[in-house]
């Protein structure tokens, strides 16, 4: 490979970077849904219905009910 010139070094450096926000703004995505799934559980299991937990979080009726099924056992 031969030397790439100063433009293309920053723009590698600022890829890298993008990259690793990419992948820090994931990994806190699929913290912040965990939490939220954990949250949606504990209404229902307090007896606030499907639709209830729908309008506060924002995720349809369908998916409030595959959150608590796929808790089950």
């Amino acid at each position: 490979m031969g030397d790439i010139g100063s433009a293309a070094e920053g723009e590698l450096a600022r890829l890298r970077e993008i990259t690793c926000l990419l992948q820090w703004l994931r990994a806190q995505e699929t913290a912040l849904a965990a939490e939220r799934d954990e949250t949606i559980l504990t209404l229902v299991s307090e007896g606030l219905s499907y639709e209830q937990v729908r309008l506060a979080s924002g995720v349809s009726r369908g998916r409030v009910g595959q959150i608590v099924q796929q808790s089950r056992p």
